[in-house]
């Protein structure tokens, strides 16, 4: 499963719409809504047999705003990413840096897990137990950081 950034994972491209994806891939598994502090809402599909989790942003008519993969298969760079470990994530994929760190004192679901991201392309690969579990992309972004520039196919 080829990760491109800015553009797609496999045969899922930002952008897309909802009856796109399930074109591709049929009903999710999951689909919650979420609605965030300035009343955005999202949706959140949830393809557990692909090792897919995608979000759809109702403040961009719900394009497929960020894809989510833990398919151990997939490729950014030539290169495997998830299931590597920490140290061949930044020697073979030297863009991404550490963002975050969740402390294994912190009371939600993801203590103990690291944020690496590769800012330049909206990357973010999300680890825990010292390997990468999964990948997310998302699109570039016009000069004003908050008008996507969505590929065109």
């Amino acid at each position: 499963m080829l990760v491109t950034p800015h553009h797609s994972i496999g045969d899922l491209v930002l952008g897309m719409h909802e009856e796109d994806v399930t074109a591709i891939l049929g009903q999710p598994q999951e689909r919650d809504e979420e609605i965030d502090p300035d009343d955005n809402v999202s949706i959140h599909y949830t393809y557990p047999q692909q090792n897919l989790q995608l979000t759809f942003w109702g403040d961009c008519d719900f394009k497929l705003g960020s894809i989510t993969c833990a398919d151990p298969a997939a490729t950014l760079d030539g290169k495997a990413i998830v299931g590597i470990s920490e140290s061949d994530l930044t020697s073979q994929h030297p863009s991404f840096a550490l963002e975050d760190s969740i402390d294994d004192d912190d009371s939600d679901d993801e203590a103990g897990w690291q944020n690496y991201e590769d800012l330049e392309r909206e990357l973010n690969a999300w680890l825990a137990e010292g390997k990468v579990q999964n990948i997310s992309i998302g699109p570039a972004w016009q000069d004003d950081e908050e008008t996507p520039i969505w590929p065109t196919t």
